[in-house]
């Protein structure tokens, strides 16, 4: 049973390590930051309040720790709409995303004479993208044995950059 019962055995974990910001998928009713915890969110969990613009973050390689109740209990939405696993339109956005965080903006059409080049993404279409990312990582990391484990109910993960591009890849 995971009610957030380990969230003070991971302020002292994070203590321990000279308080890192972590990613966190955290259940509970608990505040995190009244732990002192300095984290970002993977996905905005159901009970936080709706401000998507935490998800303007990329996620980057770090300390990830995850709840239980979040990586095996259904908290985080998997509705093949919200999560489309060969999704044509995840693929475009991401490649159009990852263009843009380059620096880049995507080739609307191309010929060979002249290439003209699409929109940046909008804000909500980054937001929508990182979505998905965050849930593609959740989804994946179940099948991933734990750095470390917190408690009963808390999964640690220690992620490099190369590894989250390949775990948030559609």
């Amino acid at each position: 049973m995971d009610w957030g019962q380990d969230l003070p055995l991971l302020a002292e974990y994070l203590e321990e390590r000279e308080n890192p910001r972590i990613w966190l998928q955290y259940f509970g009713s608990l505040s995190s930051s009244a732990y002192g915890i300095n984290f970002r969110w993977i996905v905005t969990p159901y009970n936080q309040p709706k401000s998507t613009d935490v998800l303007l973050d990329s996620l980057s390689g770090g300390l990830y720790v995850v709840s239980l109740t979040h990586l095996f209990g259904g908290y985080v939405l998997e509705t093949p709409s919200l999560y489309p696993k060969d999704s044509e339109r995840w693929t475009s956005l991401h490649r159009k995303v990852s263009l843009y965080n380059k620096g880049l903006l995507q080739p609307k059409s191309e010929n060979l004479y002249k290439t003209t080049y699409g929109a940046s993404p909008t804000k909500e279409e980054r937001i929508m993208l990182r979505g998905f990312q965050g849930i593609a990582l959740l989804n994946r990391l179940k099948q991933r044995e734990p750095d470390d484990r917190i408690g009963y109910t808390m999964f640690v993960y220690q992620l490099t950059d190369e590894e989250i591009a390949n775990l948030i890849l559609p």
